[in-house]
């Protein structure tokens, strides 16, 4: 018997079984736009690639794994104000996030598109 991931999906109360995959083969993946920084990792994941096994796995564990993908309630969270120091260090990493393309601007909401850092 495989041991999977229980997950709950946002729009029914039901579980959905997912097996747990682990594989090595998405360093063997063609990156197109790939920046030089990028192309070091999957260089330096190419060169380890032989110490694990190519075919996806599946993990055995003695337990079910359980993600709870959403939930029906609300998130609450203080905002947390930050000092001037920090929110200068804050906004250095946000843009270091934007030009490595790990997050973008958001978009979907234009009336709250700028960054705020509180």
């Amino acid at each position: 018997m495989e041991d999977t991931f229980n997950m709950l999906a946002s729009t029914k109360n039901t579980f959905e079984y997912f097996p747990l995959l682990l594989s090595s083969s998405t360093a063997d993946l063609g990156f197109k736009n790939s920046s030089n920084h990028d192309m070091d990792i999957i260089e330096i994941l190419q060169s380890v690639s032989s110490l694990f096994d190519p075919k996806p796995s599946i993990i055995n564990t003695k337990f079910p794994h359980r993600l709870r993908l959403t939930t029906d309630q609300p998130v609450h969270a203080r905002v947390q104000q930050y000092s001037p120091k920090e929110t200068r260090v804050l906004k250095k990493h946000v843009i270091e996030l934007y030009d490595t393309g790990y997050a973008r601007p958001l978009i979907s909401y234009p009336q709250i598109s700028d960054q705020k850092i509180v």
